[in-house]
């Protein structure tokens, strides 16, 4: 027995000491991870949660290009209609097995079932076909040019591979086990929700031989730990990392860019060059945006630079475009002045024809977001100048994504208005952009339904060339805008601050990843 107590004394001096000399990365992430699900949840700490501890089968890299990941490579039938994957080696799961094809189908499987590009994909799939560990075959019933493109998609949701036994999780679902294949692993045991999430280096994680670009390449793990801080007060997150307590904030808000911008140990870095696209989300199942005019009014009364300038504050870090799949730089969209100009008095003419009944508008206001905790209290000033009664309800993000996927009446616990963020590498693509998905039900929270804005969507899955799927993307857009399904609210640009004397590698990627950095003490 004394030997056994001095044998656990001895291995907890061990972890002791280990922890002690680890190497440790802390970040101020942009929100606190409390739904560990990235394929149950779009909200973007999910993902980047998800890229932590998953791997994906394709990955887009640096310059947009989708490239083999988990797979070692893939071939394509002659007809199209055949398409063969196979894994590469010395993939395996956190707690030992190799991960197979047997892992990866009913991955594919479950991430489509609530992902608009994989619904799109299993449209055309025929069948799922396991050749053995290694190989599987995706067979289709026609030609659908973008399945590897599609499985390399980088946003939310992302295509995460997951073991069979969690894969098997409906996507209505959240999943309660968080075991991946990717260069970090969970230290659940550590994860305190609203204080901080710690990851560990996964030892026996094989990086890919390419260098590091985007989403794609060697995934190497250069620290022992990663530990995300909770701080929702940016003051006091810039002054930990001013005094050295903290290595990263992953995005910063602008006004609070002169403050670090002065200190030499201290930098910005814009790890999205692409940019986000701010929106203005209704809920098409409840009054009073089930009515179209209802909608038009409050296009009408927003002024898209109105919102950006109280959000983002410099006019450097955004712009203003008033078309739903975005707009060259310099551009500001082919609407004229709608939503670029309140119109006020025609904001009011279509909010008396659509016959509002005065009834309380619920608008969302997460207050612990810095993409848009600025933007309800300025919506709330301009609604009630043109005549809506609003009610706006500040939460912290987790109550946020939750609540809004509550359907019912805004008096019952649900909603009428909350404001979100695409990449703006997705927002050109409806097939991409969530928000352009009209399938009722089955659509994004706000639940539009709008068959010929489908049918659309349709033609451009299937367009064969570049210029017919630009014509139909133009259609698209003027769709959204005329029946003013959502609104546009601008573009904007994030950047994160880092501690420069000790913290290098940080790679350009539409969302903040954590391997390739190094950090010297």
């Amino acid at each position: 027995m004394l030997r056994k107590m001095l044998l656990s004394i001895a291995l907890l001096s061990a972890v002791s000491v280990a922890s002690a000399n680890a190497s440790t990365l802390k970040v101020v992430a942009h929100a606190d991870p409390k739904i560990l699900d990235p394929i149950w949840s779009t909200n973007y700490i999910s993902r980047n949660h998800g890229y932590m501890i998953y791997d994906t089968l394709f990955a887009t890299d640096e310059k947009g290009l989708v490239q083999p990941q988990m797979a070692q490579g893939y071939d394509v039938s002659d007809d199209r209609l055949t398409y063969t994957i196979t894994l590469r080696d010395g993939l395996t799961w956190h707690d030992g097995p190799a991960v197979s094809t047997a892992d990866v189908v009913p991955s594919i499987k479950r991430w489509a079932s609530v992902d608009r590009a994989g619904r799109a994909m299993l449209a055309f799939v025929k069948d799922f076909a396991i050749v053995d560990d290694k190989t599987f075959k995706i067979v289709l019933n026609a030609p659908f040019g973008h399945v590897i493109e599609v499985l390399g998609k980088g946003d939310a949701n992302v295509p995460f591979i997951m073991p069979a036994r969690v894969a098997a999780t409906p996507g209505t679902e959240q999943i309660k086990e968080y075991i991946g294949s990717g260069p970090f692993r969970l230290a659940q045991s550590e994860w305190k929700p609203g204080e901080k999430i710690v990851y560990v280096k996964n030892e026996a994680y094989k990086p890919r031989s390419e260098p590091p670009s985007g989403f794609a390449g060697g995934k190497v793990a250069y620290v022992d730990r990663v530990e995300w801080v909770t701080m929702p007060d940016q003051f006091t997150a810039v002054n930990a990392l001013v005094a050295g307590e903290v290595d990263i904030i992953e995005a910063l808000q602008p006004d609070l860019f002169p403050v670090v911008e002065g200190k030499k140990d201290v930098s910005l870095f814009q790890w999205n060059e692409a940019g986000l696209q701010s929106v203005l989300r209704f809920n098409h199942l409840q009054p009073p945006f089930n009515n179209v005019d209802a909608r038009r009014a409050v296009q009408h009364a927003v002024q898209q630079d109105m919102f950006m300038i109280a959000q983002h504050g410099d006019p450097r870090f955004y712009r203003t475009c008033n078309d739903p799949l975005g707009c060259d730089i310099g551009e500001k969209g082919r609407f004229g002045d709608l939503m670029i100009k309140p119109n006020v008095s025609k904001a009011k003419e279509l909010l008396k024809a659509s016959g509002y009944d005065g009834s309380p508008i619920a608008v969302l206001h997460q207050t612990d977001l810095i993409s848009s905790n600025k933007l309800a209290p300025v919506l709330s000033n301009v609604l009630t100048n043109v005549g809506f009664k609003v009610d706006v309800q500040s939460m912290d993000s987790q109550t946020y994504f939750v609540r809004r996927n509550n359907r019912g009446p805004a008096s019952s616990g649900g909603w009428n208005i909350f404001f979100t963020v695409s990449l703006m590498t997705n927002v050109p693509n409806p097939m991409y952009n969530i928000f352009t998905d009209a399938s009722c039900d089955k659509a994004f929270v706000g639940w539009m339904c709008d068959p010929e804005l489908e049918a659309m969507r349709r033609k451009f899955e299937v367009a064969d060339t570049s210029e017919e799927a630009k014509a139909i993307s133009a259609k698209i857009s003027k769709r959204i805008v005329d029946q003013a399904h959502f609104i546009p609210m601008g573009i904007y640009n994030v950047f994160g601050a880092y501690r420069n004397d000790r913290v290098s590698g940080w790679l350009k990627a539409p969302a903040a990843v954590f391997w390739n950095i190094k950090k010297t003490d």
